[in-house]
């Protein structure tokens, strides 16, 4: 069986997904949450059309780690 491919998002979209999430209280998220919360932002419209136009993307730890990296 092949290793699963790591998702990646533009940072606009992992930065509405981290705010949908603790909007609803999450403060831990998985790969999967984020996946949902971006597919939801879309089909409902929430995210702009450049918001995800191909481009620079990164992983949830890469995001994660760069996140915590500003906060210190």
């Amino acid at each position: 069986m092949a290793p699963q491919k790591t998702k990646t998002f533009t940072i606009r979209e992992l930065d509405a997904a981290v705010i949908m999430l603790e909007i609803t209280g999450k403060t831990t998220y998985t790969e999967a949450d984020i996946e949902a919360a971006v597919k939801t932002l879309k089909v409902r419209d929430l995210l702009p059309s450049w918001s995800h136009e191909k481009g620079v993307e990164y992983s949830l730890e890469e995001y994660l780690a760069m996140k915590q990296a500003k906060q210190k």
